[in-house]
């Protein structure tokens, strides 16, 4: 049951990856189909949590919204300096995209990055807690 339920777990996450693959070398404008599949697989994970382990679906969407939330930034910026399509200055929390509405929102844009962090685990905390 553990594994399942770990596995389940991660179900919820792999938009992430998957994103972070798909705009490995800068975004190519696909935005559209980013959203998409991301809607596609959190549906799946939260169909497959809410079959298997009897999670409400919204309670799965939400966790699964605020791990990508959490993670998915941090990732990608470090996977675009790695393969040198934004510059590091060693900071990659700092990091805000251009085309993002949510990066592009004022008060996000003028957050400090352990502000934004702080506002990423705000939205995970009732994640989690609505999830388990």
């Amino acid at each position: 049951m553990i594994i399942k339920s770990i596995l389940l777990f991660l179900a919820l996450w792999v938009s992430v990856p998957f994103e972070v693959f798909d705009d490995r070398k800068g975004d190519d404008h696909t935005k559209k189909m980013d959203l998409v599949w991301r809607n596609v697989i959190w549906s799946i994970g939260a169909g497959l949590n809410w079959y298997f382990l009897d999670k409400p679906i919204a309670a799965s969407v939400y966790l699964a919204w605020a791990l990508h939330f959490l993670t998915f930034d941090y990732w990608e910026a470090a996977i675009l300096y790695k393969n040198g399509v934004i510059n590091s200055k060693g900071d990659w929390f700092s990091y805000l995209g251009k085309s993002s509405p949510m990066d592009n929102i004022p008060f996000w844009r003028k957050a400090t990055p352990a502000q934004r962090f702080a506002m990423r685990i705000v939205f995970l905390i009732p994640a989690l807690i609505w999830y388990f």
